[in-house]
This record gives C-alpha cells, sequence and structure tokens, in this order.
C-alpha cells in the first residue's frame, strides 16, 4: 500500500471499511474545528490545513494541523496564542477517542501567523499582553526552568 494521495488506509474495528488519506484529513480537519471553536476562536480568523508527515512503521500515516492566524481579533488570537497547548492536547483527546485514532497517528498541531499578522497592530498589542504577563508576580522567576540559566531582560521585542 502507498501511503500518500488516495491510498486506502484500514479503519481498525470497522470491519472492512477502509478511508483514504483525503478523508482521514477531513476528520481531523473538522476535529480541529470542533476544538477550536469550544476554545472560543472564530473559524474565520484562522486558516487550517492538514499535512501528512509520513507513515509509520505499522502503514498508518502521521497527520498533524497546521493552523495559521489569519485574522487579527484580540479575543480569539489571545485564546489560540495563549491556549495553544490547550488546544493541542484538546485535539489529542478529540483523535484519540474517535476513528481516526484507529486510522492515523495525530502529528500534533503547528501554529503560524501569517505575514498580515506579522505586520498588523496585533503584533503590538500581543508584545503589551507578553509584557504585562512578564511583569505579574505569579510569574517572578528569573530562572529558566529547563537549563537553569537566567533568562535575558526584556523578552519582548520593542516592535
Amino acid at each position: 500500500m502507498a501511503p500518500y494521495g488516495g491510498q486506502a488506509v484500514q479503519r481498525y474495528g470497522f470491519g472492512s471499511e477502509e478511508a483514504t488519506v483525503d478523508q482521514l484529513r477531513t476528520e481531523l480537519r473538522e476535529l480541529a474545528l470542533t476544538v477550536l471553536e469550544l476554545a472560543d476562536v472564530c473559524p474565520t480568523c484562522v486558516s487550517i490545513r492538514i499535512e501528512q508527515a509520513g507513515t509509520t512503521m505499522d502503514g498508518l500515516p502521521v497527520l498533524r494541523a497546521m493552523i495559521a492566524l489569519v485574522r487579527w481579533d484580540t479575543k480569539p488570537a489571545m485564546r489560540l496564542l495563549l491556549g495553544f497547548a490547550h488546544i493541542e492536547r484538546a485535539l489529542q483527546r478529540r483523535v484519540s477517542t474517535s476513528w481516526l485514532g484507529h486510522a492515523a497517528h495525530f502529528g500534533g498541531v503547528w501554529l503560524h501567523p501569517s505575514d498580515e499578522i506579522l505586520a498588523g497592530p496585533g503584533m503590538k498589542q500581543l508584545a503589551a499582553v507578553l509584557s504585562s504577563l512578564e511583569k505579574a508576580p505569579a510569574n517572578s522567576s528569573t530562572e529558566c526552568a529547563s537549563t537553569g540559566r537566567a533568562t535575558r531582560a526584556g523578552l519582548v521585542p520593542s516592535v
């Protein structure tokens, strides 16, 4: 079985039913949309592309969700950017409890800002939010937990 394109992938536990990689991509996209909507991320603020990252030794495709922030709306953008880990965990759980978890491996979520976002006023808003988070008392540590090295002052670049 070739792993790409219209390749059929058996759905384990569903008898002889099979799904193409395109059908698997569609299912993952729908699950991603559901998770984003539950996280209060407006679907018109993002684009979602599902990529096949490869095939594992068991012959199942590895699919990942590529989410691009394409329109700045403060609340949904902040929920996406600051809640990214929660969104990825929620999508992982959705995949593992659906038939998709038996027909493909979940390769995670990748998040990218569009060129319009990078050049727009939302970046100044994001810098201000990050700066205020750095100043919060609960976030007063100057040690990087993973390396033990001091973090450099002014994490947020001036815009």
